[in-house]
């Protein structure tokens, strides 16, 4: 939007209107200790979930690669998250057969350098390319997009311009899978097409549950499940403290009674509902 300084020396429009968040970008993921587990829902399901995508995946991460269609128009990989200050540099590989790597990116924040190269023979880097200067940081969001074509790759970090293309050697079909591993966090990887969004709309319910047999360690009678809602502030409503939700499989308790001061020991047989 544009403002512009009026004949009467005022701004113009001189009220400005204000922005609405129209999804939640951020998705809040549960610390994998605690065992919860996302459960979709017909009228919340995450579409994106599928063999070419994952969120919060441990890193390395591998997903297979889709195949040649997958550098047709109007697709591409998005990789979702942040990199960490942990003197890791982010590694991006399109692994192909017979141990060949089509496409490997080095993200290396510390040193400001994004390296590129491929993989004929295990161990041999060739076509190395360096492109210095970016303007990521530690710890910030990172949206990472990989195009492909008949050509090339075409790998765009946040709003810095495009890399210029490095050249296919390897043939489409021979490529696998996509790996990522080193210092970073991702919240969602995969492949898709243009109009991929993995961020879920204002109202989007998310719901994470205990294992079939499982119970909260906090509280055995309560139903075992964490919903969040898509605020329209576009936050999810995520628990403040999530050790409350700690997932634990009932076996024994103690039972103390004050009148008699016995121990009684009650033994689950059954799982509980």
């Amino acid at each position: 939007m544009i403002v512009e300084c009026g004949w009467n020396k005022s701004w113009v429009p001189d009220v400005l209107p204000s922005c609405a968040a129209k999804a939640c970008p951020d998705i809040p993921f549960p610390p994998k200790k605690l065992g919860l587990v996302y459960s979709p829902d017909e009228r919340n399901n995450m579409t994106l979930v599928s063999e070419f995508t994952r969120y919060n995946p441990s890193i390395p991460m591998k997903i297979p690669f889709p195949g040649p269609s997958q550098c047709e128009k109007g697709k591409k990989l998005m990789m979702v998250g942040k990199i960490l200050d942990n003197n890791q540099p982010v590694q991006l590989v399109l692994q192909a057969k017979n141990d060949q790597e089509a496409f490997h990116v080095k993200v290396n924040i510390a040193t400001e350098e994004i390296s590129r190269w491929m993989e004929l023979v295990d161990g041999v880097q060739e076509g190395l390319v360096t492109d210095v200067g970016t303007t990521i940081d530690f710890g910030e969001p990172i949206l990472m997009i990989l195009r492909c074509d008949e050509d090339g790759f075409s790998l765009k970090l946040n709003s810095d311009p495009a890399l210029p293309h490095f050249l296919h050697q390897i043939p489409l079909e021979n490529i696998t899978n996509l790996l990522v591993y080193g210092g970073i966090e991702l919240s969602y990887a995969g492949f898709g097409g243009e109009n991929m969004d993995p961020a879920p709309g204002i109202g989007f319910n998310i719901t994470y549950r205990c294992a079939d047999g499982m119970v909260f360690d906090a509280d055995w009678f309560a139903t075992p499940f964490v919903m969040m809602t898509c605020q329209e502030s576009g936050i999810f409503d995520a628990p403040d403290d999530w050790d409350l939700f700690q997932c634990v499989v009932p076996t024994t308790t103690e039972c103390f009674d004050c009148t008699s001061k016995y121990i009684f020991l009650y033994y689950i047989i059954h799982n509980l509902q």
